[in-house]
């Protein structure tokens, strides 16, 4: 498990169903959303993975349990993430993504 993973979850009872977001906050990280960016312990967290001029809103600051971590979708206008429905513990993550197929011009594993 890593900063910028994406997984498949379990929002438990919070949530729909199963998500894919992005693992942005580690166990003990403070991660905080101000001014459309986020910052992991102080530090503004580089996101290219995001399309250019991407705002992230909901301000808020939270230090993520030893036993969960912070997602956000990559789609933050629409997303239900952590923002939303708070820390996701850890035993609720059921895999990762291991190739990006769409769009299909951006391929990868």
């Amino acid at each position: 498990m890593y900063r910028g993973e994406i997984v498949i979850l379990d929002p438990g009872s919070k949530g729909r169903g199963i998500y894919i977001k992005r693992i942005i906050g580690l166990p003990n990280e403070t991660v905080e959303i101000r001014d459309g960016n986020v910052y992991i312990n102080g530090d503004k967290l580089q996101e290219d993975y995001l399309e250019p001029g991407t705002y992230t809103d909901v301000d808020l600051k939270i230090t993520v349990p030893e036993d969960c971590v912070f997602v956000l979708g990559d789609n933050r206008e629409v997303s239900e993430d952590s923002r939303y429905i708070g820390p996701i513990p850890i035993k609720n993550l059921k895999g990762h993504a291991v190739i990006r197929v769409y769009p299909f011009s951006d391929i990868k594993n």
